[in-house]
Protein backbone atom coordinates (compact mmCIF):
# COMPACT_ATOMS: atom_id res chain seq x y z
CA UNK A 1 0.00 0.00 0.00
CA UNK A 2 1.97 3.40 -1.15
CA UNK A 3 1.67 6.91 1.00
CA UNK A 4 -0.95 7.99 -0.77
CA UNK A 5 -3.41 5.08 -0.27
CA UNK A 6 -2.90 5.48 4.01
CA UNK A 7 -3.28 9.56 3.62
CA UNK A 8 -6.22 10.93 5.59
CA UNK A 9 -7.36 14.72 5.40
CA UNK A 10 -9.84 17.12 6.62
CA UNK A 11 -11.15 20.29 5.48
CA UNK A 12 -14.12 22.33 6.28
CA UNK A 13 -14.52 23.44 2.74
CA UNK A 14 -16.48 21.15 0.27
CA UNK A 15 -15.02 22.87 -2.75
CA UNK A 16 -11.28 21.76 -1.34
CA UNK A 17 -12.28 18.32 -0.31
CA UNK A 18 -13.60 17.79 -4.20
CA UNK A 19 -10.19 19.39 -5.39
CA UNK A 20 -8.28 16.89 -2.89
CA UNK A 21 -10.24 13.83 -3.88
CA UNK A 22 -9.43 14.44 -7.78
CA UNK A 23 -6.06 14.59 -7.12
CA UNK A 24 -5.57 11.94 -4.68
CA UNK A 25 -8.85 9.40 -5.38
CA UNK A 26 -6.82 6.16 -3.02
CA UNK A 27 -6.51 8.55 -0.13
CA UNK A 28 -9.49 9.07 2.44
CA UNK A 29 -10.62 12.91 2.66
CA UNK A 30 -13.53 14.48 5.02
CA UNK A 31 -15.16 17.88 5.01
CA UNK A 32 -14.66 18.38 8.94
CA UNK A 33 -13.94 21.45 11.24
CA UNK A 34 -10.53 20.90 13.28
CA UNK A 35 -12.49 22.28 16.75
CA UNK A 36 -14.94 19.42 16.34
CA UNK A 37 -13.08 16.11 14.04
CA UNK A 38 -13.23 12.98 15.92
CA UNK A 39 -10.32 12.24 13.34
CA UNK A 40 -8.07 13.66 16.41
CA UNK A 41 -9.22 11.19 18.54
CA UNK A 42 -10.39 7.90 16.58
CA UNK A 43 -8.07 7.94 13.84
CA UNK A 44 -4.48 6.01 13.65
CA UNK A 45 -2.36 8.60 12.49
CA UNK A 46 1.64 9.70 12.80
CA UNK A 47 2.02 12.16 10.82
CA UNK A 48 0.31 15.80 11.02
CA UNK A 49 0.51 18.41 8.38
CA UNK A 50 -0.82 21.41 8.12
CA UNK A 51 -0.61 24.45 5.63
CA UNK A 52 -2.65 27.79 5.21
CA UNK A 53 -4.31 27.22 8.47
CA UNK A 54 -2.92 28.42 11.95
CA UNK A 55 -2.33 32.18 10.53
CA UNK A 56 -6.21 32.36 10.05
CA UNK A 57 -7.61 30.91 13.34
CA UNK A 58 -7.88 32.81 16.69
CA UNK A 59 -7.80 29.15 18.80
CA UNK A 60 -4.33 27.70 16.98
CA UNK A 61 -3.03 26.82 19.75
CA UNK A 62 -6.00 24.56 20.67
CA UNK A 63 -5.72 23.10 17.92
CA UNK A 64 -2.42 21.69 18.01
CA UNK A 65 -2.98 20.58 21.65
CA UNK A 66 -5.75 18.13 20.18
CA UNK A 67 -2.89 16.30 18.41
CA UNK A 68 -1.86 13.26 20.05
CA UNK A 69 1.35 13.10 21.89
CA UNK A 70 4.53 11.02 19.58
CA UNK A 71 2.60 12.09 16.61
CA UNK A 72 5.11 14.26 13.57
CA UNK A 73 3.54 17.63 12.80
CA UNK A 74 5.07 19.60 9.86
CA UNK A 75 3.29 23.15 9.75
CA UNK A 76 3.23 26.55 8.19
CA UNK A 77 2.58 30.24 9.14
CA UNK A 78 3.71 33.10 6.92
CA UNK A 79 5.96 36.28 7.90
CA UNK A 80 3.41 39.19 6.26
CA UNK A 81 -0.12 40.76 7.00
CA UNK A 82 -2.95 39.57 4.66
CA UNK A 83 -6.97 40.37 4.55
CA UNK A 84 -7.68 36.71 6.54
CA UNK A 85 -4.58 36.83 8.69
CA UNK A 86 -5.48 36.89 12.34
CA UNK A 87 -1.32 37.10 13.06
CA UNK A 88 2.14 36.44 11.10
CA UNK A 89 5.64 36.27 12.07
CA UNK A 90 8.26 38.62 11.88
CA UNK A 91 11.18 35.76 12.33
CA UNK A 92 11.94 32.30 13.13
CA UNK A 93 12.22 33.16 16.95
CA UNK A 94 8.07 34.12 17.39
CA UNK A 95 7.28 30.99 15.46
CA UNK A 96 9.75 29.19 18.24
CA UNK A 97 8.23 31.23 21.29
CA UNK A 98 4.59 30.66 20.14
CA UNK A 99 4.35 26.62 19.06
CA UNK A 100 7.76 25.53 20.24
CA UNK A 101 6.35 24.73 23.63
CA UNK A 102 4.11 22.46 22.44
CA UNK A 103 6.88 19.57 20.63
CA UNK A 104 9.86 18.04 20.88
CA UNK A 105 12.74 18.59 18.58
CA UNK A 106 10.88 21.69 17.28
CA UNK A 107 12.50 22.99 14.21
CA UNK A 108 11.34 25.91 11.86
CA UNK A 109 12.85 26.57 8.55
CA UNK A 110 12.20 30.58 6.77
CA UNK A 111 11.54 29.97 2.56
CA UNK A 112 11.65 32.99 1.06
CA UNK A 113 8.48 33.75 -1.30
CA UNK A 114 8.74 36.79 -3.29
CA UNK A 115 11.58 39.14 -3.77
CA UNK A 116 9.67 41.60 -1.67
CA UNK A 117 10.04 39.46 1.28
CA UNK A 118 7.32 37.58 1.83
CA UNK A 119 8.66 34.08 3.70
CA UNK A 120 7.03 30.85 4.93
CA UNK A 121 8.11 29.18 8.23
CA UNK A 122 8.05 25.79 7.89
CA UNK A 123 7.38 24.12 11.26
CA UNK A 124 8.21 20.71 12.19
CA UNK A 125 8.27 18.53 15.38
CA UNK A 126 6.85 15.63 17.70
CA UNK A 127 3.64 16.45 19.73
CA UNK A 128 4.44 16.71 23.57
Amino acid sequence: MGLCENYRGFDFSVKRIEQARKILPNAQFHIADAFETELFDKADYDLVISTEFLEHINSDLDVLKRIKAGAHFIGTVPNYPWVSHVRHFQDAGEVADRYGPYFLEFNVCPILMKPAGQTIFVLEGIKT
